[in-house]
């Protein structure tokens, strides 16, 4: 009896799809890479409701990827190949990622001495011109 149920699960792997395809000519090659290792395997779809299902979750995969890398303002549509197969398709414009233009420590009291509020300033890592990463970005205002 076990030898027939192992052979029943060796005979009939089960079905797995890659990922929703991601269509997009602006994504880096590293960010579309952490996008397509954040995507989860997924049973291939059996309707055209299940594929519109899987292209979803994997739109709000590719948006959290993004915006945990700056990039807070995407076009992301998702949509389902039109064919026998239902192949799950997500269409990307990253647009441009977001940069700290500026940085300040406001003080609910007083100003400290200005050796101070340089050290303070300094501490939190951010600088202007870097990509506002959400965890740098809640990071430094932890530090701070």
């Amino acid at each position: 009896m076990i030898s027939v149920l192992c052979l029943c699960a060796t005979a009939f792997p089960a079905a797995f799809a890659t990922p929703a395809m991601i269509i997009s000519d602006d994504l880096p090659d590293p960010l579309r890479a952490q996008i397509e290792s954040a995507l989860a395997d997924e049973d291939t779809p059996q309707s055209a409701f299940e594929a519109r299902r899987q292209a979803r979750r994997a739109a709000e995969t590719v948006r959290a990827v993004l915006n945990a890398e700056g990039y807070y303002d995407p076009e992301i549509d998702f949509a389902v190949e039109p064919g026998p197969d239902f192949k799950p398709l997500v269409r990307v414009t990253s647009g441009r990622p977001f940069t700290i233009s500026d940085v300040k420590v406001l003080y609910p009291d007083s100003e400290p001495l200005s050796a101070d509020a340089i050290a303070v300033a300094n501490a939190h890592g951010i600088t202007v011109g870097d990509r506002a990463k959400s965890a740098a970005v809640i990071s430094g205002e932890g530090d701070v």
